[in-house]
C-alpha cells in the first residue's frame, strides 16, 4: 500500500511495523473487539483547543465538557484502521474481520 502512495520506502514499513507491535490494538481502536463491543456514549472527541484528554473524559482540561461519541462512530473508525492494518501486514493484533463482528 506504501507503494500504491508512491512511498516505496522499505525502511519506512519497517519503522512502521515496529512502532504497530508496541502499542496494543485496544489503545488505538479504544476498545478491545476481542473482548467488549464498541463503547457507546462513553468516549469523547478531543477538544477544539486541541490539548490532550484521555478519550473517556466527558471534560477538557480547558473546562469544555466534551460531545460524546455514539457506538458507530468508534467502530467506523475501528474499521478504517483494521482494514488499513491488514492492508499494509501491520502487527496490530486485531483482525478486520473481528471488528466487523460487532
Amino acid at each position: 500500500s506504501l507503494r500504491m502512495l508512491g512511498l516505496p520506502a522499505p525502511g519506512l514499513l519497517a519503522q512502521l511495523r515496529e512502532r504497530v507491535a508496541a502499542v496494543p490494538a485496544a489503545e488505538v481502536l479504544l476498545f478491545d473487539p476481542g473482548r467488549e463491543r464498541a463503547p457507546h456514549l462513553q468516549l469523547f472527541d478531543p477538544c477544539s483547543c486541541g490539548a490532550y484528554t484521555h478519550p473517556r473524559a466527558p471534560d477538557c482540561l480547558c473546562g469544555h465538557r466534551l460531545h460524546a461519541r455514539p457506538r458507530f462512530d468508534v467502530l467506523l473508525d475501528a474499521l478504517v484502521y483494521a482494514f488499513h492494518f491488514e492492508r499494509m501486514a501491520l502487527p496490530a493484533g486485531v483482525c478486520y474481520f473481528e471488528v466487523l463482528r460487532q
